[in-house]
């Protein structure tokens, strides 16, 4: 049961579990074999139509430095980790960390949103931004930042913002252009969708 809601959120059925309890005391007791047949399992598969787990803090904080080229001998990175509650290799307890909404306090997503501001000060906008439409906008942000996974949901409030920022601005247009590409790609990269996998 463990291995199975470490890998997924929803719960495993009992058809599977015995199947899995089954793979285990055959296999001698391996853990390798249950994990192969978890994750070939059609249940495992089933109902994929969007991501359904959340980030632990680690995998947030990889996945942005694989996006933004980062470095991990950021000396304050283990700081950061530990304030969103995972401090690396040092577990609270036999148990390990916790799973699932453990890891979204007030404080976790306000380093996860910091993180992520960090990790691409200075490089998300690079130049003049060119006059362009919603769409494109949206489109180059989502570019920039390794197009995520976003729900309609997500799509139509990104949409409408790209669009209702230059709503009425006649001045300083440049400077609105650089804002909304700044703040597209923030909010993907640290918006509700980017905390599931």
């Amino acid at each position: 049961r463990k291995l199975w809601a470490y890998h997924s959120p929803r719960p495993v059925s009992a058809r599977l579990l015995d199947d899995l309890t089954g793979v285990y005391r055959d296999s001698g007791t391996r853990i390798a074999p249950v994990l192969r047949r978890i994750l070939t399992s059609d249940e495992f598969y089933a109902d994929l139509d969007a991501p359904d787990m959340i980030k632990p803090p680690f995998v947030f904080v990889a996945g942005m430095l694989r996006l933004s080229g980062g470095s991990a001998d950021d000396p304050d990175l283990v700081a950061r980790l530990d304030r969103m509650g995972q401090l690396p290799f040092y577990p609270p307890n036999v148990s390990g960390w916790g799973s699932g909404t453990d890891w979204l306090s007030s404080n976790a997503l306000r380093e996860r949103f910091d993180i992520a501001r960090r990790a691409f000060e200075g490089s998300l906008i690079d130049g003049d931004v060119p006059a362009e439409s919603a769409d494109a906008a949206l489109a180059r942000a989502r570019g920039a930042v390794g197009d995520p996974w976003t729900s309609t949901e997500t799509d139509a409030v990104l949409a409408d913002y790209a669009e209702s920022l230059l709503a009425g601005r006649s001045e300083s247009l440049p400077h609105y252009y650089a804002e909304r590409q700044r703040v597209l790609m923030h909010l993907l990269l640290t918006g509700p969708d980017a905390q599931v996998c």
